[in-house]
């Protein structure tokens, strides 16, 4: 079976299991690259920010952890603004 490197799922789910087997560093280091191949507005966003936070608190680096949630946060209130904009063919109307 082959795996695509940058697919960000992929990603995700290695940070999931680091994160569930207790290796915190390294589900913050997948969890950082998933950041980087994420598309913008994705709802992986969020999930992966709250995984970041909640890996970096049990590091015991509550600053990077609060950073982590607020983009968290950020990207969350991003995507309803974009899911509560009307599509053009309900703007026309």
């Amino acid at each position: 079976m082959r795996i695509d490197p940058r697919n960000p799922v992929v990603w995700y789910t290695m940070a999931r299991v680091q994160y569930d087997q207790g290796n915190f560093a390294k589900a913050v280091q997948f969890c950082l690259k998933t950041n980087t191949l994420l598309p913008p507005a994705s709802p992986l966003h969020r999930a992966n920010w709250e995984l970041l936070a909640d890996a970096y608190q049990n590091l015991g680096q509550t600053d990077k952890a609060r950073e982590a949630r607020d983009q968290a946060a950020r990207d969350n209130n991003s995507v309803v603004r974009k899911a509560r904009q009307p599509s053009a063919s309900c703007r026309r109307l």
